[in-house]
């Protein structure tokens, strides 16, 4: 194993030179569980029934992932990054892939209840904080009549001196908790903002069926009425399901979450007028664009499941919680058809920028001698256009084309299509 992080410091990164309000993150990544076995080591390391988990490939990697992003994308952040805490228990192989320098402490049960501490006190220094929270490892998710309780396994989970859940962590005691102020702190208040995201399954093992709730030790204590604050949460599954990634590179659901972040993939134009130019990012457009577009953020198909093609839960909370803003307009994959099949190889779609007469794209539906690209697949940058199709050969009546129309596309997939019987375009 090479030796080239440092250890023991889990404050990644720490600007003190951000005045007032800022952003304030939790990233947890548990890949190498120090009592589970592995796929080349199969053998059993506790006492404890580990419930048939191995140690993982991806999840320090997704986490560090996210604190890069989040590092080099201050400028549309909701705040300026202040603060973020790093706990990382990475395999060999992703510690090789983590730069020198950077700071981590493991991400074990001890670290952990000192990082969400320290991180609630620095979050709660002032009203207009945002707090982030990510976790990626392995979970459970014990559900009740009324509530499903997500626990988080952290590195030394099924450590033979303790209980079975001792070291882990109840989700729910966390999520409750940042909305109450440290009770030990001194004119603590609490972020009025606050995003969790939950890289992780959510399923219930068959061997604890029927056994009570676990006992999972608490992190915060809280008392009295908690503060006003919105504080949205999205999953990487849906209760009951399991949450997927691809061996010795990243979760399905961090491929997704970046490509709607560096990519703009979940980018729309604002709701109140007076911003043009500029591209938000919110946790609805996250969901949706993950949810409904999983293999054009993944690359990889949608993992079997009981929900069908639902894979990530929806968002928990306020969904018009923005996210991030970009000033550059991000790429579609606009889909252009028309029907019926025979009026394609007389058709061409014309797609123009306001205020000019030459088309920046002449689509043809099919050229002699070659297959037919359909449906054709351009890339274009996000916005509005002015869109056309014409019919090359006037002499087919039966076929009506299509005047210049305003149209706006947007990321990640826009479909655009004409019914030349009709003449009546239906995006």
């Amino acid at each position: 194993m090479t030796d080239r992080v440092h250890m023991g410091s889990e404050l990644a990164f720490h600007d003190d030179l951000v005045d007032g309000p800022g952003l304030h993150a939790l990233i947890v990544g548990v890949s190498d569980y120090q009592n589970l076995p592995s796929k080349k080591d199969p053998r059993p390391r506790s006492k404890y029934n580990t419930l048939g988990l191995l140690k993982l490939s991806c999840a320090a990697r997704s986490a560090y992932r996210l604190y890069h992003w989040l590092v080099q994308a201050q400028d549309g952040l909701p705040q300026r990054l202040k603060s973020c805490r790093l706990l990382l228990s990475p395999t060999e192989c992703e510690r090789d892939g983590l730069p020198p320098g950077l700071k981590f402490a493991a991400a074990t049960r001890a670290n952990f209840v000192r990082a969400a501490h320290d991180w609630r006190i620095a979050a709660g220094s002032h009203r207009d904080n945002v707090a982030l929270f990510y976790f990626a490892g392995h979970g459970l998710a014990f559900t009740s009549i009324s509530d499903v309780k997500d626990i988080l396994l952290l590195q030394d989970a099924f450590d033979v001196s303790g209980t079975r859940f001792e070291k882990t962590a109840l989700l729910n005691n966390l999520y409750v908790g940042m909305g109450f102020p440290d009770p030990h702190t001194t004119g603590a208040d609490v972020a009025s903002r606050q995003l969790f995201l939950l890289d992780m399954c959510r399923t219930w093992p068959p061997e604890l069926e029927g056994l009570p709730e676990p006992d999972t030790p608490t992190v915060f204590e809280y008392r009295g009425m908690p503060r006003a604050h919105e504080a949205p949460m999205l999953c990487a599954a849906m209760p009951d399901a399991k949450a997927w990634g691809v061996e010795d590179d990243e979760s399905f659901f961090i491929k997704g979450l970046m490509a709607c972040l560096e990519r703009g993939q979940a980018a729309r134009p604002p709701d109140v007028p007076g911003r043009a130019g500029v591209w938000e990012i919110k946790v609805t457009s996250i969901y949706d664009a993950m949810n409904n577009h999983f293999e054009d953020l993944t690359g990889h198909s949608p993992p079997p499941g009981p929900h069908g093609s639902r894979v990530f839960d929806q968002p928990h909370g306020t969904g018009s919680f923005l996210v991030h803003t970009r000033k550059r307009a991000p790429e579609v994959k606009v889909k252009f058809s028309i029907e019926p099949a025979e009026a394609r190889g007389l058709t061409h779609v014309h797609v123009f920028k306001e205020g000019t007469d030459h088309p920046i794209e002449t689509i043809p539906f099919s050229t002699p001698g070659l297959p037919d690209p359909y449906p054709y697949v351009r890339f274009l940058s996000a916005g509005e256009y002015l869109v056309d199709a014409t019919i090359d050969h006037p002499g087919s009546a039966m076929y009506r084309g299509r005047e210049r129309k305003r149209e706006t596309f947007l990321p990640p997939v826009w479909p655009w299509s004409h019914d030349c019987n009709g003449g009546l375009d239906a995006p």
